[in-house]
This record gives C-alpha cells, sequence and structure tokens, in this order.
C-alpha cells in the first residue's frame, strides 16, 4: 500500500474515532467513549479532570447520567499522520443541559482535543489528550425537548450497523 494511501486510511480511522467519542458521550455508551484511548492513555481537561481515559469516562459518565441532554460537536479538525503515530487537533462544542427546580439551564463551552495517537494492533486511539478550553456561557433558557435519549434506547441505535 502506498504511503498516501495508508496515511488517508489513518485519517479516516482518527476522524471516526472522534465522531464515536461524541456519540458514546451524548448516548452515554461507556465503551464507545472509551475505546477513543489506548489503555492507560492520558486524560488531561484542564480545570475539570486529570488522570485516565478510562477514569475520565467514568466519571463524566456519572455526572451526565444527572443531566437532561448533552451533545458534543466536533468541527475544524486537522490530523497530522507520521507512520504509527499522528497527532490532531479538534475545536469542539459542548453543550450540558440541566434543570434546578422548574428552570433548563445551559452550559455552552469551546474548546479544542489537542491529540497524540498511535497505532497499536491496527487500532488507532489516543496516548494522551489535552482539552484546550477556550470559553464557556451558562444562561438560563426556555427549551422544547425532543425524543433523543443519552442511551442504546435512543433511535440511532436502531440504525447502526455496529449496535
Amino acid at each position: 500500500m502506498s504511503n498516501d494511501i495508508a496515511v488517508l486510511l489513518a485519517k479516516d480511522a482518527i476522524g471516526q474515532r472522534l465522531r464515536d467519542y461524541c456519540r458514546g458521550m451524548d448516548r452515554i455508551d461507556d465503551d464507545l467513549a472509551r475505546a477513543l484511548w489506548h489503555p492507560g492513555g492520558e486524560a488531561l481537561y484542564e480545570g475539570i479532570f486529570e488522570g485516565t481515559g478510562e477514569g475520565f469516562c467514568e466519571w463524566v459518565a456519572e455526572f451526565h447520567r444527572g443531566l437532561v441532554v448533552t451533545s458534543h460537536e466536533i468541527f475544524n479538525v486537522s490530523i497530522r499522520v507520521a507512520g504509527q503515530v499522528a497527532t490532531s487537533e479538534t475545536y469542539v462544542e459542548v453543550n450540558l443541559m440541566r434543570r434546578e427546580g422548574d428552570k433548563h439551564i445551559l452550559t455552552t463551552s469551546h474548546g479544542r482535543y489537542l491529540d497524540r495517537w498511535s497505532e497499536r494492533g491496527g487500532r488507532w486511539a489516543v496516548d494522551r489528550r489535552r482539552y484546550v478550553r477556550s470559553f464557556s456561557i451558562v444562561r438560563e433558557v426556555d427549551v422544547v425537548l425532543g425524543t433523543s435519549q443519552p442511551n442504546r434506547d435512543d433511535a440511532s441505535y436502531d440504525i447502526n450497523l455496529d449496535s
């Protein structure tokens, strides 16, 4: 296989892993979220969490279970591949809605995932993630909720070929 094709395949695998992570966060699908990291991979979410990727996923899943809805969107993904290692910078917007009495409070955070990746046994995953927050906005909102579910009862599992 040519190097150009190998780089494209690596970028595709890394991009899919990033998208799966966001889905895992929003569906509280622990296995899908944890698959972002190699075992023992570092998770450095400045001012929020420092530890392993597995530890972060456990911590954040418990936090997300107390929320009304979450939404993680990624964009402006830049990936550099050199053999079996890679780096990526991914812009992220995270929306977290909680209930306080009869009010809905929405926290919107913007930041970047700065990731170091490696391929082991044909699988690309993160060795080290650093989340750098740019800013957060917290506000009370009027909301009309849809049918999205933060679990495997969500409609996306009806069409997902991997489920």
